[in-house]
């Protein structure tokens, strides 16, 4: 699948061994859940007629209330930004992660519910006090 070649193509610290994908079907879609590091959850969905990705989402959830390690922070920013890469197939990211307030560990930790909207993509991130989730979708098929 193009999306996981993309993803690898951006990504530094995160593998997808695309052989081994198991999908899980949901309706008229086709689920791939991917865990990295036991605590990041990268979902891709696809339309089982048109196999095309309709959106993906990355969770993370606290391991303690509100406590976010730079390491873990800079992790779930670097499999959002290679994610919303390869599903946009876009060289930068920065507009996204500055309307979603995503630049800073301290601004992403505040309770957020932000969406931005970017031609055929809408983009959000929620922030609370479980975790985060960052998701893409698009409205073309």
């Amino acid at each position: 699948m193009f999306f996981f070649d993309r993803f690898a193509k951006h990504s530094k610290n995160f593998e997808i061994d695309s052989d081994n994908l198991i999908a899980k079907e949901d309706g008229n879609r086709l689920s791939f859940p991917l865990v990295f590091n036991n605590k990041f959850l990268l979902t891709v969905n696809t339309n089982n007629e048109t196999s095309l990705i309709t959106e993906f989402s990355v969770t993370y959830m606290f391991e303690n209330r509100r406590e976010l390690s730079d390491e873990n922070f800079s992790s779930f920013i670097e499999i959002s930004d290679s994610a919303a890469k390869a599903f946009t197939n876009s060289e930068s990211t920065e507009e996204i992660f500055s309307e979603l307030s995503l630049i800073t560990k301290s601004d992403a930790l505040k309770d957020n519910h932000l969406t931005f909207k970017k031609g055929f993509y809408t983009f959000s991130f929620v922030s609370n006090e479980i975790g985060f989730y960052f998701t893409a979708s698009t409205d073309r098929l």
